[in-house]
């Protein structure tokens, strides 16, 4: 009966060590939705911004590129974290992405144009096509290749009359 006493006491106390260790907090899948009542710099270093903006929304990862420097001025009141890091960000000429819940501020490309031809100030003349992006929920397919057309979107596909008409 002893044994079984201190049996018992053990493995209660085992259960309590390993219910009580440190928890992993699961990352807030998407907390470019989290609101930030108010954020106000002036002339402030972006990494302090940027650390003080991530621990407004419960300290996710984060790594800051040493590119990324600058100094800031913000005055944002009511915003989702995602507006609030775009500007922020957007001073400076940095981005970020988002690899395995972390953020990741690196510095933005800049695309830089070649000259072409022999006038080093000349540049490349660009195309004239447009180039949109829609998003469709639900559609019927034969509209879709009435608006797409057999001409790249010039609309000159036509088509035959339903059969329910003919009758």
């Amino acid at each position: 009966m002893n044994k079984t006493i201190k049996l018992a006491l053990a493995m209660g106390l085992g259960v309590t060590l390993l219910g009580a260790s440190p928890v992993a907090r699961a990352q807030d899948p998407d907390l470019s939705t989290k609101i930030i009542p108010t954020l106000k710099y002036e002339q402030v270093d972006v990494r302090e911004a940027l650390r003080a903006l991530f621990r407004a929304v419960g300290n996710p990862g984060y790594t800051i590129d040493p590119a990324v420097q600058g100094t800031i001025t913000v005055n944002l009141t009511n915003v989702t974290f995602d507006v609030a890091l775009n500007n922020i960000l957007r001073q400076v000429d940095a981005t970020y992405r988002l690899d395995g819940g972390i953020y990741q501020i690196i510095r933005r490309e800049i695309d830089n144009v070649t000259p072409t031809g022999e006038n080093p100030t000349q540049v490349a003349p660009l195309s004239n096509d447009v180039l949109r992006r829609i998003q469709i929920n639900s559609a019927d397919p034969q509209l879709i290749a009435l608006l797409i057309g057999t001409q790249q979107g010039s609309q000159a596909f036509s088509l035959p009359p339903e059969l329910s008409a003919l009758q």
